[in-house]
């Protein structure tokens, strides 16, 4: 008899490497898009492993998701702002300056366009 585990396992295969810290993985349209907080940017890693920058936000990308029409939406940690990266331009798609405590942090997108965003309160932690 075969060994079900055996049947079941996936290979792990590496895209792309040398990144410190990589977040919010979501899969997109064939590739790979993640956010790179301390560097400032939101990468797309296809399955050839190239890497494409599809945005710099210095204000420190965390949370993406997509909106029904499919732009790329951001959560700013540091600004707590949602932006849409439609045309490879930010604009503020949301404010969360004063709903959101701390530094916002993974978000999700429903398929109605409603976003679920997390966010922390680092001093509060200590």
């Amino acid at each position: 008899m075969d060994n079900p585990i055996e049947l079941n396992a996936a290979k792990t295969i590496v895209l792309a490497s040398g990144f410190w810290r990589l977040k919010a993985p979501r899969w997109h349209l064939g590739a790979l898009l993640v956010s790179d907080p301390r560097a400032g940017m939101v990468y797309c890693i296809d399955l050839d492993g190239k890497v494409t920058v599809v945005a710099d936000v210095p204000t420190r990308p965390f949370g993406l998701g997509f909106s029904p029409d499919g732009d790329l939406l951001v959560a700013s940690i540091a600004q707590r702002l949602i932006l849409n990266l439609a045309g490879g331009k930010a604009k503020v798609h949301a404010d969360l300056g004063d709903a959101a405590v701390g530094y916002l942090r993974d978000m999700a997108v429903a398929r109605d366009g409603n976003a679920y965003v997390a966010s922390f309160d680092a001093d509060a932690a200590r």
